[in-house]
């Protein structure tokens, strides 16, 4: 199982603009399918899609909050909350501090809930049994996993720039993309349908209208 969040209050001043506050530039498809990227890279594809969205904090078209389900085709279920309106440390740029106009909180969003271990994400805290047995009555140990960093946004320019003069391929491809916003987009459906999305038919994309 994995459940995450990205619930940040984003400034009064950002949506001046009036198209800040159009659907299209709502949390689910500016905040949100960056985390659909990372959840298919990790869990596997998405198979389901429900949620739920609500606008009753701004009132404008795009929402301020939504409450998601995911099935993946490994058979792994998830969740995950969203919101642009709620003060909290618990998204990816406050765990990482990637982004230097939001406040880093150090607080992991994601976590990876196994059988025999779980793992806190992105800042890699592993929780493993502290005994042989693995269940309620043992006490859990927290590890930290090693692992490399380094500026993101330089390392992506450095790759855009690297496809560009024709050095490297892409790393993520158009239809990859494409599955990411399929799922992402599904939530609207979701939420107006009341209904779980499909989005999979032996591994190819089904565009959203396809509800089960």
């Amino acid at each position: 199982a994995v459940t995450g969040q990205w619930t940040t209050r984003k400034p009064d001043d950002y949506y001046k603009p009036a198209w800040r506050k159009r659907r299209a530039a709502g949390p689910v498809l500016t905040n949100l399918i960056h985390e659909i990227d990372t959840l298919r890279v990790i869990c596997g594809e998405i198979s389901a899609v429900g949620g739920q969205t609500s606008n009753h904090v701004q009132g404008f078209a795009k929402e301020d909050v939504a409450a998601i389900t995911l099935r993946f085709e490994s058979g792994a279920l998830g969740t995950f909350i969203l919101s642009d309106q709620a003060f909290s440390p618990w998204g990816w740029e406050q765990a990482t501090g990637e982004n230097r106009a939001i406040a880093k909180s150090g607080q992991n969003a994601v976590r990876f809930i196994g059988t025999g271990g779980s793992l806190e994400f992105p800042n890699l805290v592993l929780w493993t049994p502290d005994g042989e047995r693995c269940d309620w009555g043992t006490p859990l140990k927290a590890g930290a996993v090693q692992s490399q960093t380094g500026d993101p946004y330089m390392a992506q320019i450095a790759h855009f720039c690297a496809v560009v003069s024709g050095e490297a391929e892409p790393l993520v491809t158009v239809a990859d993309a494409a599955r990411s916003l399929a799922a992402t987009v599904a939530v609207f459906e979701a939420s107006q349908s009341g209904r779980t999305v499909s989005l999979l038919d032996s591994g190819k994309p089904v565009p959203p209208g396809t509800s089960s």
